[in-house]
């Protein structure tokens, strides 16, 4: 492995209690590791695991203490606090949208982000993204009322979600938690994260109330959508972490077997079985807290290499894209059960309809 990349694992380790027992080279090139760090999302935790490592009287971290690493300690640092920015805004968007709709009587679901933050030591060193929310079937009328109280323009053409911009952040109102439009064999993993919502636990901001997804809801949606970065190219270290820190507190509790069917009905049954080996593996996350599946030991391999030549589904032309997509049948195939290239032909038509024809469908018909 990368001595780069080794090093952050450690850190990461370190830092979320996943392990205290790490070795590091004497020679670590800390720049290298900072860059790779921001790249995969984990720049604030990774900084985390060098403070803790330094409490320590750790001796490889401490010249990062010192004047000959000012400049890269100073950035880590602004790393940190970018990150803590970032939380107390999206922090503070979530509760005023959630008030305005509580107003209204629309319950709201924050999936992903915010809600997994909070499995961290320190929830606001967590990489913010995108916004993401599920409001029980209430979705067209949120985005009337969100148009009217704050004149936000609002994209509906999508498969899933509408989209709009709230003071700077992107909110993703999910008609539907996975596309069944590209992939119809998902429409029974989506009827049963429907169902299973309703079990919901309740979070509290200030005195605002949102509700994040439930165990098993988490422990089914989580590697589908995992999956789903995977195969577009946008999956990093922070998704793994994620996955990670989820299995290590609640992976006794899970009904695995529940999870496998619905895996193997939509087709990721073999990406989830190398995610488990990946977080074993390369995060220390204890064996005991994953039923022991039969392993694929160099399909694991493989998937651990794609994710770490990380490029955004967004990178490049959208020929590029095209060109990625297609050179990626493998990938497809321990993700989705549809056919590929009929996928592929769903995808241009949805990109098409995206870009050029505005008006051509609402996500809530």
């Amino acid at each position: 492995m990368d001595s780069n990349l080794d090093s952050l694992l450690k850190l990461i380790q370190v830092a979320l209690d996943l392990s205290d027992d790490v070795q590091f080279t004497s020679d670590v090139d800390w720049r290298a590791v900072y860059d790779l760090a921001v790249l995969q999302g984990m720049g604030a935790i990774a900084f985390d695991g060098v403070q803790k490592l330094f409490e320590k009287g750790c001796d490889v971290v401490s010249p990062l203490f010192g004047d000959m690493h000012r400049e890269l300690k100073y950035d880590w640092f602004g790393c940190s606090l970018g990150n803590e920015a970032q939380f107390e805004d999206q922090t503070m968007h979530i509760q005023e949208l959630c008030n305005t709709l509580k107003n209204r009587g629309i319950k709201v679901m924050v999936i992903k982000g915010i809600g997994l933050s909070y499995y961290y030591p320190i929830p606001s060193h967590r990489a913010v993204g995108d916004i993401d929310m599920y409001l029980f079937g209430r979705g067209r009328e949120a985005d009337s009322l969100l148009t009217d109280v704050y004149g936000v323009t609002i994209k509906q053409n999508e498969d899933k979600h509408s989209t709009f911009k709230f003071k700077g952040t992107i909110i993703e109102n999910h008609a539907s938690f996975v596309n069944t439009v590209e992939y119809p064999s998902s429409l029974v993993l989506e009827e049963y994260l429907e169902n299973e919502a309703h079990d919901s636990d309740v979070l509290m901001l200030g005195e605002a109330e949102f509700f994040v997804p439930s165990i098993m809801m988490n422990a089914v949606y989580l590697p589908c959508h995992t999956a789903g970065h995977f195969m577009y190219g946008g999956l990093t270290l922070k998704q793994l972490t994620d996955w990670a820190l989820f299995v290590k507190r609640f992976g006794e509790v899970i009904d695995w077997e529940k999870v496998y069917d619905l895996s193997r009905l939509v087709g990721f049954e073999r990406f989830l079985s190398s995610l488990n080996g990946i977080v074993i593996k390369y995060f220390g996350v204890s064996s005991n807290a994953i039923p022991s599946w039969e392993r694929d030991y160099d399909l694991e391999n493989r998937i651990w290499e794609e994710i770490l030549l990380f490029k955004s589904e967004h990178d490049g032309t959208r020929f590029q894209r095209a060109l990625r997509f297609l050179s990626s049948k493998w990938k497809f195939s321990i993700v989705y059960r549809e056919s590929f290239y009929l996928t592929f032909l769903k995808r241009c038509w949805a990109s098409i309809r995206g870009n050029y024809i505005p008006e051509s469908r609402s996500v809530w018909d």
